[in-house]
């Protein structure tokens, strides 16, 4: 995985000028749609946003994944995304999307750049829609806003692109109903003390709440369930391609793995027959016992190694514990008439 300009010093305050133009211009993109200057559609149902306001993984995806698990029987939700990345041929959904389809197969799963044109005539049999990374698709009105933050993302400079990582300024923020701090147990203590002071200072009316992501299965490549006590003193090749793989390593490490090696890709990275033989061939190389991946990787992995790796490939299962946010998402989806004070 290549390092983002921003990571380099002094990138950010040499490119300061020209975030400083990029945020103002997301701003008035903003205003226009906050004052009706630019029509939002409306459906006919509730909508739920998940989004961040920077690039890069933050736990959307396991917060959407938590919305779903949350609602009740009977409930159908679709989930509206843009789909980025390379998409799983048997599901034509990007590994996101495919990842939860796997996980809910009720669920009705959209996706395109023209997000109400994928939704348009599909959703007439749906209770609920929630716009995965909804946070600058300002094109579709929601009912409530959810904004996910890093734990750590507040505590460093907030240069805006290009500059740095955000894609909006943190006044962006003000029109959510939610705000949630993930990966709070891998952030130093002070760091995220800072953080939650930051939010709860700039928005004391938003709750914010803490979350931290948890490991909560282990699977083969054919979805069996295994042990995780498989994982502990085993000599470990770590592949995924996520937006944090430092989160990736630290959970197969708090589950006793040796990690002898790793290949980070990019975010929705796109798997064929090239890296498929480099997994092969540092797998062998390292002398490695297992092959270990996300939920979101391995429908990608599987075609492209061979039998032999297949039977040594297992998925590491990272859920989202939102602590004393689930009660205030409940309610907060309560509002919006989807029933849950009867689950």
């Amino acid at each position: 995985m290549s390092k983002a300009p921003w990571e380099f010093p002094l990138w950010g305050p040499m490119m300061s000028p020209l975030g400083a133009v990029y945020g103002a211009a997301m701003a008035y993109r903003r205003k226009r749609y906050e004052t009706g200057q630019k029509a939002q559609h409306k459906f006919s149902i509730p909508v739920i946003s998940v989004g961040n306001l920077t690039v890069g993984g933050v736990g959307k995806t396991p917060l959407v994944a938590k919305i779903l698990s949350m609602l009740p029987c009977g409930v159908k939700a679709c989930v509206l995304s843009r789909g980025y990345g390379a998409q799983v041929e048997v599901s034509g959904l990007n590994d996101e999307g495919h990842m939860l389809s796997q996980r809910f197969p009720d669920t009705l799963f959209l996706q395109g750049k023209d997000r109400v044109a994928a939704a348009r005539g599909k959703v007439e049999d749906v209770d609920v829609i929630i716009l995965d990374d909804g946070a600058q698709h300002l094109a579709i009105h929601r009912d409530l806003e959810i904004l996910v933050f890093d734990g750590g993302d507040l505590d460093r400079p907030r240069f805006v692109l290009p500059a740095g990582p955000w894609r909006e300024t943190l006044t962006a923020a003000q029109s959510a109903n939610l705000l949630f701090l993930t990966r709070c147990d891998e952030v130093d203590e002070a760091a995220l003390q800072r953080s939650e002071q930051v939010l709860r200072g700039r928005f004391p009316t938003i709750p914010v709440f803490l979350a931290r992501h948890q490991t909560v299965g282990f699977k083969d490549a054919d979805g069996s369930v295994l042990d995780l006590g498989e994982l502990s003193g085993r000599r470990v090749l770590a592949v995924s391609g996520i937006g944090k793989p430092k989160s990736f390593l630290r959970s197969l490490e708090s589950a006793g793995a040796d990690v002898v090696g790793r290949l980070d890709f990019e975010d929705h990275a796109s798997f064929g027959s090239i890296e498929g033989q480099r997994v092969t061939s540092i797998f062998r190389d390292l002398n490695a016992e297992l092959i270990v991946t996300t939920e979101k990787d391995v429908a990608k992995i599987v075609p492209v190694v061979g039998s032999q790796e297949r039977s040594h490939l297992r998925v590491l299962q990272i859920e989202l514990d939102i602590g004393e946010g689930e009660q205030a998402l409940a309610h907060a989806m309560d509002t919006l008439g989807l029933g849950m004070d009867s689950t």
